[in-house]
């Protein structure tokens, strides 16, 4: 596999050039990479935190994550991260991990998450964090059940990030 970080452009089926050079292939992968976009979380900008390309640059292995958001990129993370040896609590808003696949796909993995240990939760929204690197704490409220009213036998919960 080769990677080029420039500007590329389809010339002809199966033909790609980049820069100066040119590249024929049956199959052409063109991974564009996103922007990360952070949540709205109280104290989010005042609590160290990662992001999916900061990940990418940690040099050692963390005792416990919590990641927020159950898609394609936060899921993959979180396996990454539970298989190098971090304990992995994911936090998904929608009802179930990966919602834009089957939910016979988002329920494998999710299957899959827990048996390698991931704790998922769904339905929970992430709506504070706070402390420091290592002591970091998520927090969310009630449940509600579609009434408006929070369920006051479900205090707000807190995850925290102590490391293991």
């Amino acid at each position: 596999m080769d990677f080029f970080h420039t500007e590329n452009r389809l010339t002809a089926p199966r033909r790609l050039t980049v820069g100066g050079t040119v590249l024929e292939a049956d199959k052409i992968f063109l991974v564009t990479g996103m922007r990360t976009a952070l949540p709205v979380i109280d104290g989010l900008d005042t609590t160290p935190h990662d992001t999916s390309r900061t990940q990418l640059d940690l040099t050692e292995l963390l005792g416990h994550l919590i990641v927020v958001g159950g898609g394609y990129i936060g899921s993959e993370f979180d396996q990454m991260l539970a298989r190098f040896g971090s304990r992995v609590t994911l936090i998904q808003r929608a009802g179930r991990l990966l919602p834009a696949e089957n939910p016979e796909i988002s329920a494998a993995v999710t299957e899959g998450f827990a048996a390698e240990g991931i704790t998922v939760l769904t339905d929970t929204a992430c709506t504070t964090v706070t402390g420091r690197p290592g002591q970091a704490r998520a927090g969310r409220p009630a449940r509600s059940h579609g009434t408006g009213q929070k369920n006051r036998s479900t205090p707000p919960r807190p995850w925290s990030t102590h490391p293991s």
